[in-house]
Formats: C-alpha cells, structure tokens, sequence
C-alpha cells in the first residue's frame, strides 16, 4: 500500500492527517502558553514535523490559530444542530437548544479558545471579531429558525426575530461562558445554569406569544 501519489506528495488522506496532526499540536501549545507565546518552531516541534511542512499549509500562525479554532467550534456547532428540533412548545425548545449548547461550550477545549481569542482580541481585534462572529452568526441562525416555527403567523420582519435570538442566548449563554473563561466556575452546565435558563424561557416564551 502506498501512502504518496505521482512525484512523491502524500495522498489526500495522508495530507488531511498531517493538518489534523499539525492543528493537534497548535491546539495544545495555543492553550498552554497563549497565541504571543507561542511559536511555529515549537508547534512543528511538537507535532515531529518540519518547518517546510507546517508553513506549506499553513502559512502563517495567524492562519494556523484560525484552524484550531473553526476545528474546536465547527465539532461544537455541528454537534448542536445534530439536536436541534421542533418539537413540543417553544419554551421546552429554547431551554433544550440552550442546554445543548453550554453542554458543547462549556467544556475545556471551548473554553480555552475562548480564553486565548479573549486575551488576543486587542492585539489581533479583526481575527477576534471574524472568528467570533461566524459562529455566532450560525447559532442565531439556528434559534431564530427555531423561534419563527412556534410563531403562529410569522408575520414579523427577520431582523427582528434575529434580535430577539441575540437577547435570549445573551441572557443564558453569555454569563456561565464568562464565568468558565474567567476561572469563576468549572467546566459544565451546574443547577444555577439551568434554573436560569429554564426562568428566562419562561419569560422569553411568554413575550413572544404577547
């Protein structure tokens, strides 16, 4: 079996192993010591590659950082729109969708990237801010799809339910992220999480149908 095709390049596969290998060893470094720290040296290091290798695929470190953030946050959003669904009433729907997702957020790879983004955003404000926003693009996405199926005759502009996905996941999602990435809590979705998203459902659910 042979593992290079024609003028001795590894396979597609073999490539995509090498990245998944190279992202591995980025991801630990990054969260160890945090972006400024690190190096691309220690990262090729770390992952028993050369130089050449690393920089073929990724070019730079801001390029490589960027990789290990869309692989930890593309595993977490792909993960809660696996879950996502349309049954029961609104207000079950948005306390599961919110508890689905700080499950995703609320572990340690998540929370680190958080950590190093939120650390970095004053040097690097625009990969901060890209980063950010495509994910959070693609969560409101989703709740507000979920918030216009229970509305009886979504009659009501897009932007607006959009707006109000912003509000509901700024009540419930925003404080227990904050709290993890500034070491105020543990890693997981406690009892307090729960209560409060449960009270804001409720008050979230019953503003709608008004």
């Amino acid at each position: 079996m042979t593992h290079a095709v024609a003028g001795g390049r590894p396979s597609r596969a073999v490539s995509q192993q090498i990245s998944a290998k190279l992202v591995k060893a980025g991801a630990q470094l990054f969260f160890s010591h945090g972006y400024e720290k690190t190096t691309m040296d220690a990262v090729a290091a770390k992952a028993g590659m050369s130089k050449r290798t690393l920089y073929t695929r990724f070019p730079g470190k801001a390029d490589l950082f960027e990789a290990v953030v869309n692989d930890v946050l593309s595993r977490t959003v792909r993960a809660l729109g696996e879950e996502h669904t349309f049954e029961g009433l609104l207000q079950d729907n948005l306390v599961a969708f919110a508890e689905n997702l700080l499950k995703s957020a609320l572990v340690p790879d998540v929370i680190a990237v958080e950590r190093v983004v939120t650390g970095e955003a004053k040097q690097f404000p625009e990969l901060a801010a890209r980063l950010h926003q495509r994910f959070a693009d693609y969560i409101v996405d989703l709740l507000s799809e979920l918030i216009a199926h229970f509305e009886p005759k979504q009659t009501r502009p897009q932007a607006a339910v959009r707006r109000d996905a912003e509000l509901f996941l700024a009540m419930v999602v925003l404080p227990p992220i904050r709290r993890a990435v500034l070491f105020q809590s543990k890693p997981g979705l406690h009892e307090e999480d729960r209560l409060a998203i449960r009270r804001a459902a409720e008050i979230f659910a019953k503003g709608v149908s008004a």
